[in-house]
């Protein structure tokens, strides 16, 4: 009876679409729907640009794997990672974690947040490499490019 107890809360602590959703706002351009693979970027204010990237069930799965390996299901309330002060407006990464539909918790990366190469561990060691490992695999999608290319198009004139 207890095995199987601890299998069901072993279950709901994996990444799966049924369990968890990420919410994925890159530098407050471009907004990505893990699950859905919906991209969108606001045009104007009553205009929103859409697009679905394509994530292979290769790249789902290494997500979910790096979700499950760096423990963000552990993750409860705000987190945020900066590097050096900076003096511009920052270049931040935002990932809200839901769980079921419920927010379960959010984490703010600054492009220039740095883990410590000394102690590999810890929530800020793990934050920061599913953050990269994250942004990685969705810089490399074409409909990214495409969506940030609409953003900076649309903000012209607006940008520092």
């Amino acid at each position: 009876m207890l095995c199987i107890s601890l299998s069901a809360c072993n279950h709901e602590n994996k990444y799966q679409t049924g369990n968890y959703n990420m919410e994925i706002n890159m530098y407050s351009q471009c907004k990505v729907n893990f699950n859905t693979g919906v991209i969108s970027v606001l045009v104007k204010e009553d205009s929103t640009y859409r697009d679905t990237i394509e994530f292979s069930k290769e790249e789902r799965s290494a997500i979910a794997e790096a979700f499950n390996k760096r423990k963000m299901f552990e993750l409860k309330g705000h987190y945020a990672y900066a590097g050096d002060i900076v003096i511009m407006p920052p270049s931040t990464i935002d990932i809200k974690i839901f769980a079921g539909n419920k927010p379960k918790g959010e984490i703010r990366v600054f492009y220039d947040a740095e883990i410590n190469k000394w102690f590999p561990f810890g929530t800020r060691y793990n934050v920061i490499k599913f953050t990269d490992e994250l942004k990685k695999l969705i810089e490399s999608k074409k409909e990214y490019k495409i969506a940030q290319q609409v953003s900076v198009k649309s903000s012209r004139g607006f940008l520092l």
